[in-house]
């Protein structure tokens, strides 16, 4: 996935939380945007995903990490939303 599809599924993710009632705060698409790729440049810095030229992976040893903190939003998605 390279980093214009991250930023996409984010933003999708985004709206989808907030139309399930998720306290999303309101901001502008560049806002969003911007937000979407510090999260990718801390995650990289901190070892979590891997660039390999194709795009970003999440680094196998790093999973666990991962989803603990994909589990911050998880009771807000519906089972059959969840990839």
């Amino acid at each position: 996935m390279d980093i214009l599809e991250v930023e996409e599924r984010s933003i999708q993710l985004l709206c989808n939380l907030k139309a399930l009632g998720a306290p999303v705060l309101e901001s502008s698409r560049s806002a969003r945007v911007q937000a979407v790729a510090d999260a990718v440049d801390l995650m990289l810095i901190r070892g979590m995903i891997a660039s390999n030229g194709d795009g970003l992976k999440a680094v196998p040893e790093e999973t666990e990490l991962l989803a603990y903190y994909a589990n911050a939003i998880g009771h807000w998605q519906r089972p059959f939303d969840r990839q």
